[in-house]
């Protein structure tokens, strides 16, 4: 099933024309506390996963959104998979949302997951290459880390991201999923999101 997306402009005049749209934001709480759009429902991909169901039911559109729309469209096709037809993903997330102007929540700052898995693999790149003079040998964890990249983007999915997402950097509040599910299906933002 192919997933709706919806461009930033498009929300935004929505939003502005009093449409009742649930943006449900399905990234880390990291990432959600360093900025998000006002107004979100922060349920993260992880706890999503296991409330698709009671997710599915909601009666009235949802905007799913992540840093960029990759996140958000598995998130699309969970939901799609568990009989959800009125979920779209913000094409460009966040990401796009603010290069079109869009109001967003600002925290404590923090690199989004995709700039750390790139910084992380460029370093261990990097790190086979400088042991590989030193000691002959170490050139096959460049192979490695390059052929791990290839994989899993044709696979779609990310285990470094997983991984570093463990960090404590990289954890933020812990998130009521059942609070989130509630919110979703009433169509409101919990308190203080």
């Amino acid at each position: 099933m192919e997933i709706t997306t919806v461009n930033a402009h498009e929300l935004m005049s929505q939003l502005e024309n009093g449409s009742a749209v649930t943006l449900v934001d399905v990234r880390t709480s990291a990432e959600y506390e360093t900025r998000h759009i006002a107004g979100s429902v922060h349920l993260p991909l992880d706890l999503l996963a296991g409330r698709c169901e009671q997710v599915a039911e909601v009666v009235g559109p949802l905007v799913l959104v992540c840093e960029s729309g990759q996140r958000a469209a598995q998130a699309g096709e969970r939901l799609a998979a568990a009989g959800c037809e009125t979920a779209r993903v913000l094409d460009g997330g966040v990401i796009a949302w603010n290069e079109a102007g869009g109001d967003l929540v600002l925290g404590k700052s923090r690199w989004a997951m995709d700039r750390q898995v790139r910084f992380t693999a460029g370093l261990l790149v990097v790190a086979g290459f400088a042991l590989n003079a030193a000691v002959s040998g170490f050139w096959i964890l460049s192979l490695l880390i390059g052929a791990a990249l290839a994989t899993t983007a044709a696979l779609n999915i990310c285990p470094m991201a997983v991984m570093l997402g463990m960090l404590p950097y990289n954890r933020g509040s812990s998130v009521d999923a059942d609070g989130a599910v509630q919110a979703i299906r009433v169509g409101a933002a919990p308190a203080g999101a």
